[in-house]
């Protein structure tokens, strides 16, 4: 099932790549670091949203990193 949370993901991705950082962050509040790192995830995964869903054991690695 697809999550609201993995559907704005996507859209503040795809915003990203027609707007550029600096008025995603205006847009959204959305980090540099966070971005690159969805968008890692969603590339790795052939683009599913599906790889968008938080994923709370992700969450806590990112964190200690």
């Amino acid at each position: 099932m697809i999550t609201k949370e993995a559907k704005q993901r996507l859209k503040i991705l795809l915003f990203w790549k027609k707007h550029g950082l600096k008025a995603t962050k205006d847009a959204f509040g959305a980090k540099r670091s966070t971005l690159y790192s969805w968008n890692k995830i969603y590339q790795e995964s052939e683009q599913k949203i599906e790889s968008l869903i938080p994923n709370p054991k992700r969450q806590l690695t990112e964190e200690r990193e």
